[in-house]
């Protein structure tokens, strides 16, 4: 996805190459461009510690709210299966930012550039909007729940989890403090509530509310058997080869 967009943004034009540049020099640079320019601009850094200063030098500069960060650590990466959380939700934040087409500065290490993603309408079309008076069945939900990477616990505690008791459905998305309550009648949601963790009191009725992807990667059934096809073929000609080498 990263990489689209990085093709999209790429004009053929006259290069420039600035040679002893410092670090608030490149920032004003930056910052003009995007201030003139008006679209989106990518700055990759050799490293997780350069990108973590232009952010905050930007985001001084500019403001926040126009600055997006894609930070990615290798060592965390190869460390472990799905590296910080901190980051990958920092991760998941830009990509549905830069899915707005609003100009923004994304500020990424080379890592990050070179980082496998899916395709946008991969994450537009995972996403879901649950309403008031909507019919959707619990059991779809569900499935809609497990696909995104959302655990099914007793009672929720953490974003990414969601339990069922009877007509009440709750949920807990990554990007809102307080979880939510569905109140079922049948295949209907009647109301939509927020609640307290703690106390598991209901403070807020609310229309909608969107479920997201949790992590990155993620696959439907559709391409889960795409990919496992694919797989047993390439086993199939790796077995076939080393058979005719026996011979």
């Amino acid at each position: 996805m990263i990489k689209e967009y990085l093709l999209k943004s790429i004009k053929i034009k006259k290069a420039r190459h600035y040679k002893n540049s410092d670090f608030y020099y490149n920032e004003l640079l930056i910052a003009s461009s995007f201030l003139t320019k008006k679209e989106t601009i990518f700055v990759v850094l050799p490293n997780l510690y350069d990108a973590q200063k232009y952010y905050d030098g930007l985001s001084n500069l500019l403001g926040e709210e126009k600055i997006l960060f894609y930070p990615t650590d290798p060592i965390l990466t190869s460390l472990m299966a799905l590296g910080s959380p901190e980051f990958k939700n920092e991760r998941l934040y830009t990509l549905r930012a830069l899915l707005t087409n609003t100009p923004y500065i994304v500020v990424m290490s080379y890592e990050g550039m070179l980082r496998r993603q899916l395709k946008p309408e991969d994450f537009i079309n995972s996403e879901k909007t649950i309403k008031k008076e909507m019919v959707i069945s619990q059991d779809d939900l569900v499935k809609t729940l497990l696909s995104n990477g959302y655990k099914r616990e007793y009672t929720v505690e953490n974003p990414g989890e969601f339990s069922l008791r009877g007509s009440v459905f709750d949920i807990f998305t990554n990007d809102n403090q307080f979880p939510y309550r569905l109140e079922y009648f049948d295949d209907e949601i009647e109301k939509i509530k927020q609640f307290e963790i703690d106390t598991q009191r209901s403070f807020k009725e609310v229309d909608e509310f969107n479920i997201l992807p949790l992590n990155e990667l993620f696959y439907k059934n559709q391409t889960k058997e795409a990919v496992l096809l694919e797989i047993k073929r390439d086993f199939d000609k790796k077995y076939l080869s080393d058979k005719e080498k026996e011979k």
